[in-house]
């Protein structure tokens, strides 16, 4: 009764509505330029200087940007890295996280210790000696470059989310299905993977978004303009003599938009993934 009376006092409805004040502020913090982008897409470049929203809606510059030279190639070279790298991540995190959270051993921690210390790591600190690497092994300006350091990047956090779930997995289960016979790959793959179903959809879901998204790697990786990944070639365009804002509002619009779509599609599995992880972790 206590709490019940507590939940619903004066103070508590005051803090549910402070709670709620501030996050329309963090929402209208990120909506209100994202609008403004938008906006700007559908301008041509002479009202971008002269108006703040665009007279009408002219579709130019996506016109322009969908029929550039490589735009398609470019889709095709981010789609397939983001999906290797997805397709890699999702299968060597969620065994290494299997590995970490059900067989504890002194060489297994410091093993995971290594991997988790990954995290501590700056990108721009490795990317010299990562593209040296790549250069002595011959795969510079190749998918390849581009997949293996984002593959690496990924496990860390991907064992992580995984371990949090595999925890909270009855090792009795294991044990039950051994008994049957089942071999070790066979308790992994068809009785623990199929009850992360969350964590694979959170840990596909940002690898996918780092991937597609990515452009440091890309940029330093990829030398030719029929190689660029989506980011690093719609950057090129409209700043050869000056840069056509409008036009990159656009390109930006067009390299999130598949990404929207993805998230709203497995939002809940997300921010189930992302909660129950963390607690369970």
């Amino acid at each position: 009764m206590k709490s019940e009376i507590k939940q619903s006092g004066p103070k508590y409805r005051n803090k549910r509505i402070v709670l709620k004040l501030y996050l329309v502020f963090l929402s209208l913090v990120i909506l209100i330029p994202l609008f403004y982008v938008v906006c700007i897409s559908f301008q041509s470049l002479e009202e971008y200087y002269k108006l703040l929203w665009p007279q009408a809606l002219r579709f130019d510059n996506y016109k322009n940007i969908l029929s550039a030279p490589y735009f398609w190639q470019w889709v095709v070279n981010s789609g397939m890295i983001a999906v290797i790298t997805l397709v890699a991540v999702l299968i060597l995190g969620a065994m290494a996280g299997y590995v970490v959270a059900k067989f504890s051993s002194r060489l297994v921690r410091i093993v995971a210790i290594i991997i988790l210390g990954a995290l501590m790591i700056p990108i721009h600190m490795v990317l010299m000696p990562v593209f040296i690497f790549s250069r002595q092994l011959g795969i510079i300006n190749t998918p390849w470059s581009v997949i293996g350091p984002s593959v690496a990047f990924g496990i860390p956090i991907s064992m992580y989310i995984f371990r949090g779930f595999f925890l909270n997995i009855p090792d009795s289960l294991a044990e039950a299905a051994r008994i049957d016979g089942a071999s070790e790959m066979e308790v992994f793959m068809k009785l623990m993977l199929p009850m992360t179903k969350p964590a694979a959809a959170t840990v596909g879901i940002f690898t996918f978004l780092g991937s597609w998204n990515g452009f440091l790697f890309p940029l330093i990786m990829l030398q030719n303009t029929s190689t660029y990944t989506l980011p690093v070639g719609l950057a090129t365009i409209g700043t050869q003599f000056s840069t056509n804002y409008p036009a990159q509002a656009a390109a930006m619009i067009l390299v999130s938009l598949p990404m929207i779509l993805i998230y709203a599609r497995f939002n809940k599995l997300v921010i189930q993934g992302m909660v129950e992880g963390a607690v369970k972790g």
